[in-house]
């Protein structure tokens, strides 16, 4: 029982990831894992119901991790980087189901995840750059943001080891702080001229 349901999880998993959740067909989900149909409907009351089951955990805790981020802007740069490293061992961890939440969710309650995620992170980049820098940024201050979440949005599509994963994070974060730091600097001298 539990072998046809890491099949079954497994082969959902992989269609998903190449269809799309509407594309997606239960029969051959069932076929790759070498099961029947009606083994599907033994487990899940629907197509939607296994998809949930494969992303619902993920979606939960990047809400909880979001809401937890907004909270806790005022930290102390270490506590954050601290934070911010447990959050990205656990999107690295699930990067299967976020990337399923994230491009191939058209079709479920999750469909709108994307968009809700980068509004979220958008208010998140944007709260932190003007706690560090003021006003001189609010005329670019969404071209700003949405380069840091695509950039972190691209890095959980990608299937890559921990280390190149990481790696690519920390490069992520300083072209951000030190694009922000230069345009920063930039708008000091116009304003100054």
């Amino acid at each position: 029982m539990k072998d046809s349901l890491q099949r079954l999880m497994t082969s959902a998993r992989e269609e998903f990831s190449e269809k799309g959740f509407q594309q997606a067909a239960l029969r051959n989900i069932c076929k790759k894992a070498g099961l029947t149909t009606g083994a599907v409907y033994f487990f899940f009351d629907s197509k939607e119901d296994l998809f949930e089951h494969l992303v619902g955990e993920a979606a939960s805790q990047a809400d909880k991790m979001l809401r937890l981020l907004t909270k806790e802007i005022d930290l102390q740069e270490d506590d954050l980087g601290k934070y911010d490293q447990e959050c990205t061992d656990y999107i690295f961890e699930h990067r299967q189901e976020y990337y399923l939440l994230l491009e191939k969710s058209e079709g479920t309650r999750y469909a709108k995840f994307k968009e809700d995620t980068e509004k979220q992170l958008g208010n998140l980049f944007r709260k932190r750059l003007e706690m560090r820098y003021g006003d001189c940024l609010n005329h670019i201050i969404d071209s700003l943001v949405h380069i840091r979440i695509f950039l972190t949005m691209d890095m959980v599509n990608e299937s890559e080891n921990y280390e190149t994963f990481r790696e690519k994070e920390d490069l992520i974060k300083v072209f951000a702080e030190g694009g922000f730091e230069k345009v920063v600097e930039t708008q000091k001298e116009k304003a100054s001229i």
